[in-house]
């Protein structure tokens, strides 16, 4: 199986649909910012400075938190749509894209301790129920593996 290939399901199983709506209802609280910075209606604190890229860069405009915004809610989108459709590369990219927000939240931890602490708690579920489906997504199968299951066209399912 390709890296881009995806498998065809009759129907999506209900775990992958719980994720996939949980990276698009993310993605939808970061437009929700972008577009309240965008018109007006939300503002950074004064004085604040939003650390990003574990903590190497500091954004401390409104223009740049809203466009951090709008390419977190782009990044939910990708790995929704590489979750929905069985693409490997979307396996890992939600993969890397949730280890990513752990270790950028814990730069926000003192700061918003309530919020940081449910966003790392559900970066931890999605890695979970990632590696317990890693099956599904075809990670860590060999080569002959991989084309036995292209041959017979049936996903692996827990």
């Amino acid at each position: 199986m390709k890296l881009q290939e995806g498998l065809a399901w009759k129907k999506t199983p209900l775990d992958v649909t719980i994720v996939v709506w949980l990276a698009i209802i993310s993605a939808l609280m970061h437009f929700l910012v972008f577009i309240l910075i965008l018109l007006g209606l939300a503002h950074s604190p004064p004085g604040y400075q939003h650390r990003v890229l574990f903590g190497w860069l500091h954004l401390v405009s409104d223009v740049a938190v809203g466009t951090y915004s709008f390419l977190m809610a782009m990044a939910c989108l990708g790995c929704a749509f590489g979750l929905w459709k069985c693409y490997r590369v979307g396996w890992w990219f939600t993969l890397s894209f949730s280890f990513y927000n752990i270790a950028d939240a814990l730069f926000g931890i003192f700061d918003f301790p309530v919020s940081t602490s449910v966003a790392i708690f559900f970066s931890l579920i999605i890695i979970t129920w990632l590696i317990l489906r890693r099956k599904l997504y075809h990670v860590g199968e060999t080569r002959k593996k991989e084309a036995d299951s292209s041959q017979h066209n049936h996903p692996v399912l827990l």
